[in-house]
């Protein structure tokens, strides 16, 4: 009778793990506000070549607190929020988000994590 149980308990956990996909989170290293440029200004990027700059992003602080927010990539691991002029630096995220709604976590303004992004299925 305990094999059978058993034999239950680990075909249920198979079969149920395929339906439910927990959502994805990502840790944050940085956030930033943007601030627009006027056109005409260069920069000389890493490969030593004059590039156009449109916006600079400058490290800033946010609210500690639980968000709901909408955000698009912008480049890796670089992700906008929308309606804003704020940016979010990600880890090893490789979401290709356009306009999607996400929970934002802030749980610092000091150390190497800032907080989390997770993206719900």
């Amino acid at each position: 009778m305990k094999k059978i149980f058993i034999l239950i308990l680990v075909a249920f956990t198979l079969t149920s793990s395929t339906y439910f996909t927990p959502p994805e989170s990502y840790d944050i290293k940085e956030f930033y506000k943007a601030q627009s440029l006027d056109s005409g200004i260069l920069a000389i990027d890493s490969y030593g070549e004059a590039v156009e700059v449109q916006k600079l992003l400058f490290p800033t602080n946010l609210e500690i607190g639980e968000y709901e927010i909408s955000i698009s990539k912008s480049g890796d691991n670089l992700y906008k929020v929308e309606s804003t002029n704020f940016y979010i630096k990600t880890l090893f995220c490789l979401e290709l988000a356009f306009y999607e709604d996400v929970i934002l976590i802030v749980e610092s303004n000091n150390s190497y994590f800032k907080g989390k992004i997770i993206f719900s299925y």
